[in-house]
């Protein structure tokens, strides 16, 4: 059976915002514990397959989420702060920004290959 389609309230931007910004504990909770499962999911099909998985980790990813989606289940990961000054309009890397986290990630691959 198809989804309900959604409401007016629901099709508002005002609503959208709302839900966007305003999650329960309980759906931010479920949320992490979903993304978890797709981390472990992506490593080991990389490790399956020998390659290296490293996530990229960036807009200032609170300590406590670092520890429960990466450091608890021994993901790698590396954290690449972009400046506000290497972002574009819409808040993705620029140029800058993107060579800034290649060279991040291509320390940490050469460090994973080299340690293989």
């Amino acid at each position: 059976m198809p989804p309900e389609p959604p409401t007016l309230l629901q099709q508002s931007g005002m609503y959208r915002l709302w839900r966007h910004l305003y999650w329960s504990d309980a759906e931010v909770e479920e949320g992490l514990r979903s993304l978890a499962v797709v981390l472990r999911d992506t490593a080991a099909l990389a490790n399956a397959r020998g390659a290296p998985c490293i996530f990229l980790v960036t807009g200032r990813t609170p300590q406590w989420m670092l520890r429960e989606l990466f450091e608890a289940p021994a993901l790698d990961y590396v954290v690449v702060e972009v400046p506000e000054k290497e972002l574009l309009a819409e808040g993705h890397p620029g140029p800058a920004g993107s060579t800034r986290i290649a060279d991040a990630l291509e320390a940490r691959l050469r460090t994973r290959i080299a340690n293989r």
